[in-house]
């Protein structure tokens, strides 16, 4: 019976890194939508030559936000404080838990954005 496993031989701190890692994977995947979504409006036919000035950039991130912040509101799963278990099911952080979910999110679509523009340039020749 050595080579068998059980549930509860799983100490505590296995059962954290396990749930932050899922988290961190829910949190990447959707990060990543973000950024496929921003790229999609970014190539609007009509509008891409706006987007590529610099308020049209400002544009896109003001876009960015709102996207974020709702995901982040209405996902309370993706709330970084409360998966990090900084905060319960209250709703007293509510607002400071969405806000700091919201500025993780359009951090992570950026870098997967600066990510795949490193991935273009690497392998383009």
């Amino acid at each position: 019976m050595s080579g068998t496993f059980y549930l509860a031989q799983q100490t505590q701190n296995e059962i954290i890194v396990g749930r932050i890692g899922v988290y961190g994977l829910k949190f990447a995947l959707v990060a990543l939508g973000l950024y496929l979504a921003i790229q999609a409006i970014y190539h609007l036919p009509y509008l891409s030559k706006y987007f590529a000035r610099p308020w049209g950039m400002l544009i896109i991130q003001a876009i960015l936000l709102c996207f974020a912040g709702l995901i982040a509101y209405y996902q309370p799963s993706l709330r970084v404080l409360r998966a990090l278990d900084f905060v319960d099911e209250d709703k007293t952080y509510l607002w400071i838990d969405v806000a700091i979910t919201t500025l993780a999110l359009m951090r992570a679509s950026q870098i997967w954005h600066f990510f795949v523009r490193y991935l273009d340039r690497s392998t383009s020749g």
